[in-house]
This record gives structure tokens, sequence and C-alpha cells, in this order.
């Protein structure tokens, strides 16, 4: 319950020229209740984020070992995981997901694209800071659920991105197949034949054959040969 819902209550009794009663009372006190418990996992967030980044941070190491060669992602990775739960913590405190919303998760898509980063790294921090986040009692709950709200949103991010790297090879294949030129059949019976010509146990027309491949090769205007030596006995 925020501050605008607690004078909304407070302007109805007023307008009715009555104190508020025990269900309106009840409802106020619930609010104030579930705010200090939002508060108090704040607190405990802010003791132990540097704690958990580090480990996060390590946990992401262990799935991506390049990552913690690279200086640059393994100080992008620790500076991430720091502005989660840093954001998190302002969750907690308004009690809303604003802040996740409006401060990372409507421009993080590009924000990773343009510094080459994995979101899954991200999902593999967060999922080692669900299952040992330390904080405890009514809390907690306070806690994950804005973490779910986060690693649910990159999880739809990962996803999104996946299917979009699926249509593209998908699309870049159908492009490949579409461009390759067709070999008419006459051209496929004239390749017959000269192989026909190279098989032959007759000198001369093995001669002919030899003679043909390396007037085709040699009058090409492309650099790439019909038939390349490192091929003879394989493809022609």
């Amino acid at each position: 319950m925020n501050i605008s819902t607690i004078n909304a209550i407070c302007a109805d009794a007023h307008d009715q020229a009555r104190f508020l009663n025990n269900s309106e009372m009840q409802s106020v006190w619930h609010g104030f209740h579930k705010a200090s418990v939002r508060l108090d996992a704040a607190q405990q967030l802010a003791r132990c984020s540097d704690s958990l980044a580090q480990k996060a941070s390590q946990a992401v190491y262990m799935h991506f070992p390049s990552y913690a060669l690279d200086t640059r992602h393994s100080a992008c990775c620790y500076r991430d995981i720091t502005f989660f739960l840093r954001l998190i913590s302002y969750c907690l405190v308004t009690d809303s997901s604003a802040p996740l919303d409006d401060y990372a998760l409507s421009r993080l898509k590009e924000t990773y694209q343009a510094l080459e980063l994995d979101v899954d790294c991200a999902v593999v921090a967060l999922e080692y800071i669900k299952l040992h986040h330390g904080i405890e009692g009514e809390s907690a709950d306070s806690f994950e659920q804005y973490l779910d709200y986060l690693l649910n949103a990159l999880r739809e991010m990962r996803l999104a991105a996946t299917e979009s790297g699926t249509q593209s090879l998908s699309s870049e294949a159908q492009q490949q197949v579409a461009s390759t030129p067709q070999v008419s059949a006459s051209a496929i019976e004239g390749v017959q034949l000269l192989q026909s010509w190279l098989d032959e146990d007759d000198p001369e027309q093995c001669e002919t054959g030899e003679f043909l491949v390396h007037a085709l090769d040699k009058n090409r205007s492309s650099e790439r040969k019909l038939f390349p030596s490192s091929m003879k006995g394989v493809s022609w």
C-alpha cells in the first residue's frame, strides 16, 4: 500500500465525516507491515550486495570460462549484477517494478547487443543469487518477487534472441539456395562425356580429356577452377 492509497482512505472517511473504521485501520496496518518487510529486505540486500555480486560473478565464470580471461567482460559482469541488485532495492522501497522497467529493461536488449554481451550470463548470475541470497524471513519473499520479475524478463529476451537468430539463419540459407546457379541438363551431359574420356584406357582419349580440363580452367574469367587438382578422383 502506497501513500496515495492511504490518502484515498482518509479522504473517503473525511467526506463522510467519520473516523477510519476497523476494516480501514486493518488495511492501513497491513500496508505498513508489508512496507516494513520490504524495507527490511532492502536493508539486508544493501548489506550483502557486494558479496552476492562477487559470488554470482564466479558462478558465471564457471559456466563461461572465457569471460574470466576477458577483463572487459568480467568487469561488465560484476557491474551489471550490482546494477540489477540496486534496482531491485529501489523496487522494494517503492513497492513497484518501475525502477527495473525504466532504468534497465526498457533498453537492456540494445545495450547488451551494442556491448556484445550475452544475456545468458545475467540469467546464470541471477539464478545463483536466487539460491544463495541469504535474505531471511518474510523479506526473502519480497526480494524474490522482484528478482523473479527480472529473471523472467531476461529469459524472455533470451528466447526472443534465439528465435530471431534461428529465423535469420533460415532466411540466409534460403537466400543461398535461391542464389545458387542451376546446372543445365546439357552441362551435366558435357561433364559426364568429359569424365568418360578421362576414364578411358585409350591414351588418345585420356590425353584429349586432360587437354580439355586444362583449357576450360585456363579460359575462365573467375579464379575459381572447375576442375581443381586437389579434387581429382573425388569430384571429377
